[in-house]
């Protein structure tokens, strides 16, 4: 058997030069799976909009139950919001230049 103590160096490189090596074939070679390929369904649809019509249908099925807004915890609940008054605004574009001001360069 061989001493791996002895030949620490070999051993490591070899052990870097095999995870070299699957990590090459996990990202440069193997199966493209890329997302930007449109898969079609049936009708001449691809699989995201299948995705959105399955998702839309799913969303017009849901029945809400209107008896809770008229439930007594719901309606003890306080509305905390705070109303912002309208106020002066500011410039239209706070990064332009100021009328007047001559900007500093740097290294002139």
């Amino acid at each position: 058997m061989i001493n791996i103590f002895k030949h620490k160096k070999v051993f490591f490189g070899i052990i870097a030069g095999v995870v070299v090596f699957f990590g090459y074939q996990m990202f440069f070679t193997g199966e493209e799976n890329d997302a930007s390929v449109v898969i079609t369904g049936s009708g001449g649809q691809s699989q995201s909009e299948l995705d959105i019509l399955r998702l839309l249908a799913d969303i017009r099925s849901v029945n809400l139950n209107h008896d809770l807004l008229e439930t007594a915890v719901f309606l003890s609940l306080e509305d905390y919001s705070v109303f912002i008054e309208e106020g002066p605004t500011g410039r239209r574009n706070p990064f332009a230049p100021i009328d007047g001001i001559v900007p500093v360069v740097e290294g002139e």
